[in-house]
Parts: structure tokens; C-alpha cells; sequence
């Protein structure tokens, strides 16, 4: 009997220890890296294990930073329909067809 709880106990030590270890080493290789990029502000992908660094936007697109309203969109849309209908030698889109804006096709 003596033996048997000599062994046991040795088991319950060893499965103790590993488990022990195996925490430790999930806070060293898992959580301290993410934790250490987001405190510096970066991006943490727990899939590929990346620290990435945003990237602002208009800096990498070259658009100017804020948003536009509803209106200048549509103006900008119209002005680029506008200049590639010219670039293509093509009459103003609802012009092409010689009706009005109003009429309707019989």
C-alpha cells in the first residue's frame, strides 16, 4: 500500500509540474507578445501570431483625410462621369438619346 501512494503521489507531482510549465509557456509565447504590441499600439493577429502597424489611410491612398458629405460625392461622380464622357467623345450621359429628362420613349 506503502508503494502504491509513493506512486501516486509522484503522478500527481508530475502532472502538477507539466502543467505548471504548460501554463508558463502559453503567458511567454502567447499572451506576453500580445499584450506587449498592443501596449505600443499596434495591431495584434492571433491567427498568424503578426504584429502589425496601422497604417493611416489618406497617407497611403493619397485622399484627403475627413469624410465627404452626401452631395459633394454625388457632385465629384457627376464631374468624373462628365469627364470621361469627354475623354471618350461621347455626349453628357441623357443627351445621347435626344430626349428630355422629363419625356418618356413611346
Amino acid at each position: 500500500m506503502n508503494r502504491l501512494i509513493d506512486r501516486l503521489k509522484l503522478f500527481f507531482l508530475g502532472v502538477f509540474a507539466i502543467s505548471c510549465v504548460a501554463v508558463w509557456a502559453y503567458q511567454i509565447l502567447w499572451v506576453a507578445p500580445a499584450k506587449r504590441c498592443e501596449s505600443h499600439g499596434a495591431w495584434w493577429d492571433p491567427s498568424s501570431r503578426v504584429c502589425a502597424t496601422p497604417i493611416y489611410l489618406p497617407n497611403l491612398t493619397g485622399r484627403p483625410a475627413g469624410a465627404l458629405s452626401p452631395a459633394e460625392l454625388k457632385a465629384r461622380a457627376h464631374d468624373a462621369k462628365a469627364k470621361e464622357a469627354q475623354m471618350l467623345g461621347v455626349a453628357a450621359l441623357g443627351q445621347s438619346s435626344g430626349q428630355s429628362s422629363g419625356q418618356s420613349a413611346p
